[in-house]
């Protein structure tokens, strides 16, 4: 039976209806593509051994054929009826004749007419006659039509008007859910597909079937075409204006730019592709938008701008997207530069910095005409919107050319401030080195001027880069000079971030002080953001510290302010809980998230990565930059592994922390030190649990990890330990885990000790997921198995083509595959593909 999604309501109208009872109408209206004909299949099926529907077919002909749908249904409906069409019996013969078959029918009849919208005059005279007659009959009678066709002069109106106020029930059917169009999209696609189709199920299908990437289905484009040739030329001219803007067009300067034809809208609304909604006339989807815009010669869509750029004038129309848009169109260039910065300022305002992006692109277009001051202005706006929509690579050459027209016209500050900002750009996109020496030109240029805000700025941005290269001493040292600045130039915004810089380069213990105070500042002078950064540093010692996190109510708050630097740190961070508490599952997805774009972000999130896969004894090493906690995944990588140690890197990483007195990478480091057969010193301001190992204390140091809800580092104290009783407690934690590796470790060790019974370890799944992908690798995966390519994946998914990359990649790791065509393999040999799909 077909299935159907947020239909229940009217099936189980419809279905009440067909069982036996006296005459009856069922109205089921809806534009086009709404599914009446999906639902009236669905109640036949439904019914198919209890009652007889049968369908008559109404088309839209030039010269429509006299009671034509009766010809569909006359051969099942028997009786007289056929004969009297064949016969050619007058419409009295044929309508007595009608009457007579649904009067005495064997069992329940439902008799459908559908899109009687292009019903002929006697088709609509029959209904006429047979709604008076009601009493007569016993069967069903379904009539579908498209209610936002009918012009108010349509004669079915008359018919409408005329049926009994009893035993008529009219079912209009509306557009699906976003949540019914994730169903069938899946939840990354889902919302952008609802978006562009407006959940019409027409729409929703044959974009599903055409797959991502194919832009206008041909099915889609073919159905606007067919609605375009039907109209007039006026009306065809008013469709062709609304479809050059997404936004639509407001009535009244549709009026001052459209044909001088009172009649054109009314036939433009009638003819099912566009809709009024208050001041403005829209297409009543954008999927439908697109394709009567592909239909547009170039020259004709440019005089429409034109015309619309014009008539907004004249209109007293205000709004700048529109103005500018029309104005790009038609290659306008004085109107662009009036109206593009104020579209680019309101469209950041209202939370679209993308969109304020594109506004300073079509700016740039006509950057000839600005002089250097305004043209370095408009770059560097570029530049911002582009990273607050989440594109630093895009925002590095904006950073360039704005750098350029400062240096050229010798504007120091302007210069610093550029570099400056070119240093954060620099650590978004994992190039440490870069950014410190940027972020050192800054300090050397700012250091020419009088003291101000951007000298505190570059001096913490050098702090944060000195920080990602893991050079603690000089990250403190930096961070400090810009507090000093910031305390003696008495700027409230630049302390609080300088205050938040020096707070994450100290150890958590000193640093918590910094960002309190930073946190403090923020919310005092209604800085959100940078009280966000504050509160998400903080966090982080907390993570650092093996303590519980609010992180979902801080990915929240960063994501209802659209912070999207921020909302990949607080993933990350979330990602490290996650693995701290044994949920590894939900902290290879978290780190997924952040792999893109690259940065210190990314480089966090393959550590994270790294020490996931190692615990699973998944194969493979990686190499990673010289950044906090990369000494620390390859000693447990090469451990688990049974390889030899990297003692040199775990050295200089420990000489780092150490000079920093950070408790707890200190005391890890000391840690793999001791397994890799060095003496490092023990310091009593190492974190508890570590201390506690170093001094052979393992017994105590598995209750602090137990305490902290660290399972796996519990079980590796345990282990340490060498009782046989703590061993196999050891062991049941860490099959529970999953931590293959650290199992087998511990089993070869266990099997030489007499009279122990060491139990086996958990039998390999057998079913969906047997090699514990996540839920977004399944995903991936039934995607990869059905033929899509990456970029394919990533429309789909909404995700970037990296980020499926990545994804892909960890697929065929887990799978120990080198192929696409292998992973499908698999996958339907272990019936991951038909367990999800089937």
């Amino acid at each position: 039976m077909t299935e159907l999604l947020e239909r229940d309501t009217a099936v189980a109208r419809l279905s009440a209806m067909t069982g036996p009872g006296p005459g009856r109408f069922a109205l089921v209206t809806g534009p086009a593509g709404i599914g009446r004909s999906t639902l009236i299949r669905h109640v036949a099926e439904r019914h198919a051994g209890s009652a007889d529907v049968v369908v008559g077919l109404c088309d839209p002909l030039g010269q429509a054929r006299d009671l034509g749908p009766l010809f569909d249904i006359a051969p099942r409906l028997g009786g007289g009826l056929a004969g009297a069409l064949r016969s050619g019996e007058r419409d009295a013969e044929i309508f007595a004749a009608f009457l007579d078959r649904l009067a005495r029918p064997d069992r329940p009849l439902v008799v459908v007419f559908e899109d009687v919208q292009w019903a002929d005059r006697a088709l609509l005279d029959l209904l006429a006659y047979v709604s008076r007659r009601l009493d007569r009959i016993t069967a069903l009678i379904v009539l579908t039509y498209r209610d936002d066709e009918l012009a108010p002069d349509h004669p079915l109106h008359t018919v409408l008007a005329g049926l009994p106020s009893t035993g008529v029930a009219r079912l209009a059917l509306a557009p699906l859910s976003a949540a019914a169009v994730t169903t069938l999209a899946g939840a990354a696609a889902g919302p952008r597909l609802h978006a562009l189709t407006g959940g019409n199920p027409l729409l929703v299908t044959e974009m599903l079937a055409a797959g991502p990437g194919t832009g206008v289905p041909g099915r889609v484009q073919a159905l606007v075409r067919a609605r375009l040739a039907a109209l007039s030329a006026p009306a065809r001219d008013l469709v062709t204006l609304v479809s050059t803007d997404p936004a639509g067009a407001e009535g009244r300067v549709l009026a001052a730019a459209g044909p001088d034809e009172p009649a054109a809208l009314a036939e433009g609304l009638s003819c099912g592709l566009l809709e009024q909604d208050g001041e403005s006339v829209r297409f009543r989807h954008e999927l439908l938008r697109r394709a009567a815009l592909g239909t547009v010669a170039p020259l004709v869509r440019t005089d429409a701008h034109r015309r619309l750029l014009r008539a907004s004038v004249v209109a007293g129309a205000t709004d700048p997207a529109r103005l500018v848009r029309h104005a790009a169109g038609c290659d306008d260039a004085e109107a662009v530069l009036r109206h593009a910065p104020r579209a680019a300022r309101r469209a950041a305002s209202s939370g679209d910095p993308g969109a304020a992006a594109d506004h300073c692109d079509l700016l740039l277009r006509y950057a000839d005409r600005l002089d250097p001051a305004a043209r370095a202005d408009a770059w560097e706006a570029l530049a911002e919107y582009a990273f607050a929509s989440g594109d630093p690579a895009r925002a590095v050459p904006a950073r360039q050319a704005a750098l350029a027209l400062r240096e050229r016209a010798g504007d120091l500050t302007g210069i610093g401030a550029n570099l400056r900002h070119l240093s954060r750009l620099h650590r978004w996109l994992g190039r440490p080195d870069d950014a410190a020496a940027v972020a050192g030109a800054a300090v050397e240029v700012l250091a020419t001027v009088d003291p101000g805000p951007e000298r505190v700025l570059a001096h913490a941005a050098r702090s944060a880069a000195h920080r990602d290269a893991d050079r603690p001493g000089p990250a403190v040292a930096c961070a400090l000079t810009a507090v000093r600045l910031a305390e003696g130039i008495g700027d409230q915004a630049a302390l609080a971030s300088a205050l938040i810089d020096l707070g994450q380069a100290r150890p958590a213990d000193d640093g918590d002080a910094d960002l309190e105070r930073a946190f403090a500042l923020a919310r005092q002078h209604d800085l959100g953001e940078i009280a966000a950064r504050a509160a998400v540093g903080l966090a982080a010692n907390r993570v650092d510290h093996r303590l519980p996190a609010d992180l979902d109510r801080l990915l929240g708050l960063v994501d209802d302010n659209g912070w999207w630097h921020l909302r990949r740190r607080v993933t990350v961070l979330r990602g490290w809980s996650r693995l701290h508490a044994g949920d590894w599952a939900g902290a290879e997805d978290d780190a997924h998230v952040a792999l893109d774009p690259d940065g210190p972000l990314a480089t966090s999130a393959r550590i994270l990565l790294l020490r996931i896969r190692a615990r699973r004894g998944d194969p493979g090493t990686t190499e990673l930059p010289v950044t906090p906690g990369a000494a620390e995944a390859q000693a447990e990588q090469a451990w688990l592994a049974g390889r030899t140690l990297p003692v040199a890197r775990l050295a200089t990483a420990y000489g780092s922390a150490r000079a920093a007195r950070h408790p707890w990478r200190a005391g890890e480091l000391a840690r793999w030190l001791r397994r890799a057969g060095a003496r490092p010193l023990v310091e009593d301001w190492y974190a508890e649990p570590y201390r506690l190992l170093l001094a052979g204390e393992w017994q105590r140091a598995a209750d602090a990890w137990a305490a902290l809800g660290c399972p796996y580092e519990q079980a590796d104290a345990l282990a340490a330990g060498g009782a046989d009783d703590s061993c196999l407690r050891a062991l049941e934690i860490f099959d529970r885990l999953g931590a293959d590796a650290a199992a087998r470790k511990l089993r070869r060790r266990l099997r030489h000790r007499t009279g122990l019974r060491v139990p086996r370890g958990p039998r390999p799944a057998t079913v969906a997921n047997p090699q514990r992908l996540t839920e977004r690798q399944m995903e991936v995966l039934r995607m990869v198995a059905g033929g899509l390519t990456n970029a394919d994946i990533a429309e789909r998914l909404t995700l970037s083509v990296r980020t499926v990359d990545h994804h892909v990649a960890a697929v065929l790791d887990k799978l120990a595959v080198d192929t696409r065509r292998q992973a499908t393999a698999v996958a339907h040999r272990l019936g991951i593909v038909a367990a999800t799909t089937g």
